[in-house]
């Protein structure tokens, strides 16, 4: 995971804070950001891990930059909300537990590769988002 080590260290609190709030069974996922940018990593990928599995947590490493996992965070967590479901863990006709049925029902099914966007010549400019 590439963040500051504060940012990591206040984890545990803004996690109590969103558990306080939150549906019990929210799906939640830790996402460590710019993964590209390993020479500057402050948290290894070993304690991102651990922080996700020691308090029920998604984890997934990405780079908004190089488009790396980006649809994949997104996918994962459809999943497991979707599994949920199917579980009887989540009820979509109950109003606190944060999932409502659209206007129609949606198949979700795994992607037999992933769809990337061609990234375009980006050498002329730095893009920075974040």
């Amino acid at each position: 995971m590439n963040v500051r080590r504060d940012s990591f260290t206040n984890l545990p609190f803004w996690l109590a804070d969103l558990r306080q709030y939150a549906s019990e069974n929210a799906v939640i996922m830790l996402i460590g950001n710019k993964c590209d940018l390993d020479v500057q990593r402050a948290v290894s990928t070993e304690e991102g891990k651990a922080f996700a599995r020691e308090n029920g947590l998604l984890f997934i490493e990405t780079s908004a930059r190089m488009a790396i996992n980006i649809e994949k965070a997104f996918v994962q967590t459809a999943e497991e909300i979707y599994s949920r479901i199917q579980q009887g863990i989540l009820d979509v006709n109950h109003k606190d537990s944060g999932v409502r049925l659209g206007p129609q029902a949606l198949q979700i099914a795994p992607q037999s590769s992933p769809s990337v966007l061609p990234r375009t010549n980006r050498t002329s400019r730095n893009y920075r988002c974040c």
